[in-house]
């Protein structure tokens, strides 16, 4: 799982103000990203990523994993969207994952659409599963209808293991695209402070607890969804 819990937890409280079929109704980034997996298009973001972690993922398979309930149990699935659109409750997390030669890069989307959060990380990995590179997207999309937005920046590990920002911070929309600084509220101002001082996690594959068989670990003992 993303380290985006704690900035979560900032605004929790938020999610008894809003009704279910208001959240029911919220239309997210993820919804676009699922409507991209749908007709079988890559992100730009995610494409040029992939680039970066020297793979081109329009040329791979990816492997799907979906998590839906309070426990984050995530469950390998052979079509996302209909995972997706199945899903029963607000917490919802989402899983691409592609390989080549052992080389690895996975786009996790995670939302609690209750507290109104969406983020996306994606990570690239070695041969030895250690992470070289780490993508976040973190997007507010109050469920009360104002402003949208949101937040990115990317890390790269450096000559000396070290990890660098080599995107730094910056204001995003809704399309990836840099966007003037929002409105923020304090409680806003409060949860760009925290996300901004977070350091790249995990430092391996391992640490996305994601299942063996999604990771090329283990062989499936059971079919997907």
């Amino acid at each position: 799982m993303s380290c985006w819990l704690p900035v979560l937890a900032l605004s929790a409280g938020l999610g008894s103000l809003f009704s279910n079929a208001q959240v029911k109704n919220l239309q997210t980034p993820l919804d676009l990203h699922i409507a991209k997996v749908r007709a079988h298009e890559i992100d730009p973001l995610t494409a040029r990523f992939s680039a970066a972690c020297g793979l081109d993922v329009k040329k791979l398979t990816a492997h799907y994993g979906f998590a839906n309930d309070q426990f984050w149990t995530w469950r390998v699935v052979g079509d996302l969207p209909k995972a997706y659109d199945l899903h029963v409750m607000h917490l919802i997390g989402t899983a691409e994952v592609w390989r080549l030669n052992q080389r690895m890069m996975v786009e996790e989307w995670n939302a609690m659409l209750d507290v109104a959060s969406v983020s996306r990380s994606l990570y690239c990995f070695d041969l030895d599963k250690k992470l070289v590179m780490l993508d976040e997207s973190e997007f507010r999309i109050p469920i009360d209808g104002t402003q949208r937005w949101g937040m990115h920046m990317r890390w790269s590990r450096g000559p000396k293991g070290e990890f660098v920002e080599s995107e730094p911070f910056h204001y995003i929309g809704e399309d990836d695209q840099p966007a003037p600084i929002p409105k923020l509220t304090k409680d806003d101002r409060q949860i760009v402070v925290h996300w901004r001082r977070r350091l790249p996690a995990p430092e391996t594959a391992d640490g996305l607890k994601l299942p063996a068989a999604l990771m090329g670990d283990a062989e499936k003992t059971s079919g997907p969804d």
